[in-house]
């Protein structure tokens, strides 16, 4: 059983994959084997292949980008593991199968995070767009015995006509970004709510009991939070948030817009550096997801 079956991803986000698989590039001798030249003015590799042999004779070409070639690479590695999987599958108990996807799935997901956060991360479209394909397989073949694994998170889509605060058109990516940054404002412990439940608040198409955000800071800061967001919903406001029963206080109380609209009332000289800080990171979210 390999030890990880996602290192090609884990390199590219960590180590030097990256750098090596440009480097595999030039002077590759698998294309140059197979009748391809390379083009140093345009970084591409074409062959010329005759398909009508006569006095005016008709040649097709194929070229192979650098681009190209970093998807074909990434193409065979997705083959390659879902192979290795379906065969592991049938020769390992169901709970070490179990156990074996999990730690793997937690790989793949700080790789792809690592790439989707990164600045400036070369390919960053092409090397995404493999994973996310890749994921897909993997929720298709194995949720079953995995069960949900925030991995699943990134591919999936929201109905936004339909969400019971009204998101207007945001993509996948900004709820994601919300939550990191929502645990890293301290409004929320991300030992204590995970992802899938955060950004299920928030777009469902109807209240969820057993789906609730706890924050653990005061009422006051959770206010001027919530507050701060209605620029991204249609339905997003202390009567709504009331009705959904799914913002609690740290005492596990659910939010009712009277005490909402008091907690605004008694926000504290001390804690504006807070207050500060979220306005600043909620501005970031505007900046990138509001047009």
């Amino acid at each position: 059983m390999r030890a990880s079956i996602f290192q090609l991803y884990y390199d590219i986000a960590f180590n030097e994959e990256l750098k090596n698989l440009n480097e595999k590039f030039l002077g590759n001798s698998d294309l140059i084997d197979k009748g391809y030249f390379y083009y140093q003015d345009k970084d591409e590799y074409v062959n010329f292949e005759m398909i009508e042999d006569s006095e005016n004779a008709i040649f097709s070409s194929s070229i192979i980008t650098r681009n190209d070639f970093i998807s074909i690479k990434l193409e065979q590695n997705r083959k390659e593991v879902l192979s290795y999987l379906k065969e592991l599958k049938t020769e390992t108990s169901l709970e070490d199968f179990k156990s074996y996807l999990k730690a793997n799935f937690d790989e793949l997901d700080k790789a792809y995070l690592r790439i989707k956060r990164a600045i400036d991360f070369s390919f960053e479209d092409i090397i995404t767009s493999h994973i996310e394909k890749l994921i897909t397989d993997l929720k298709i073949l194995f949720e079953d015995i995995s069960g949900h694994h925030k991995l699943f998170n990134h591919i999936l889509q929201i109905n936004l006509s339909t969400t019971y605060f009204g998101c207007k058109d945001l993509k996948w990516s900004f709820f994601k970004e919300l939550y990191v940054s929502t645990y890293e404002m301290n409004l929320i412990d991300d030992s204590v709510i995970d992802e899938h439940t955060f950004v299920t608040v928030f777009t469902t198409p109807k209240p969820v009991p057993e789906s609730q955000i706890i924050f653990m800071c005061g009422n006051a800061l959770v206010a001027h939070y919530l507050a701060s967001l209605e620029i991204f919903f249609n339905n997003l406001n202390p009567n709504s948030i009331e009705k959904s029963g799914m913002f609690l206080s740290k005492q596990k109380t659910p939010f009712t817009s009277s005490i909402i609209y008091a907690s605004k009332s008694r926000a504290s000289e001390k804690a504006k550096s807070k207050y500060s800080n979220i306005e600043y990171n909620i501005n970031l979210l505007k900046e990138q997801f509001l047009e």
